[in-house]
Formats: C-alpha cells, structure tokens, sequence
C-alpha cells in the first residue's frame, strides 16, 4: 500500500507540475516543427519534445557531417581576395550576350542529363 501511495504522489505530482507547464501561452513558444517533433506537439510527456528536439539536432549534424564539400570536388576555383571568384582578364574583356535580331524559332527540350566530369576522390586526373 505504501508504495501505491508513493506511486500516486508521483503521479500527482506530475500532473500538476504539467498543468504548470501548459498554463504558458502556445502563442508564446511557437517553434517550427519538423520531424519527430510534429507528431509529438501535442505530447503529454514534456521530456518527449525534449528528447525529439535532441534527436533531430544530432541528425541534422550527422546529415552535415556526411555531405561532401562542394568547392573541395573542385579545387581549381580561383578565389579573389573579397572570397568571391577571380576575374582574370579575359574574363573582364567578356561582354554579356547581344540579342540579334532575325529569324526565331523555339526548342522544347523533352530529355536532358548532366555527367560529373571530375573525380570525386581526387587521385585520378580527368
């Protein structure tokens, strides 16, 4: 019986204390949910958001962690001393395309595919 009783003021207490919990206004801590945490926004365990909000930051990270670096597939990028791309000359000599004016005509394209020209792992040469 003790222990039923013991049982029962844990109960309780957690009864009031998540009564405590939703009396803050939902329009207060409104988060954008995603993942885990969407099925759990009406959840009555408060740690469950807690441990969605955990599980969905260390997946993202290890999402991060697996993702090849774009720039580092192709080292041969010149950067300039502002981090953009370097003009060399004859790129500054380039003029943007003139419309020509004569005949017209349209092309659909129905099928287009792209090839990785370089090697990813970079110990072979194109």
């Amino acid at each position: 019986q003790q222990v039923l009783q013991q049982n029962r003021l844990q109960e309780e207490k957690r009864a009031a204390s998540l009564e405590r919990a939703t009396a803050v206004t939902p329009s207060a801590t409104i988060v954008p949910l995603y993942g885990t945490l969407k099925g759990l926004e009406q959840s009555v365990n408060p740690q469950l958001m807690k441990y969605a909000r955990e599980t969905d930051s260390s997946i993202a990270l290890a999402r991060k962690d697996n993702r090849r670096r774009l720039f580092s597939v192709y080292p041969f990028m010149p950067l300039s001393k502002m981090g953009g791309i370097q003009q060399t000359q004859c790129e500054n000599s380039i003029e943007p395309y003139r419309e020509h004016f004569g005949q017209r005509f349209l092309v659909r394209c129905e099928n287009i595919k792209f090839r990785l020209q370089a090697p990813i792992n970079g110990d072979r040469e194109i």
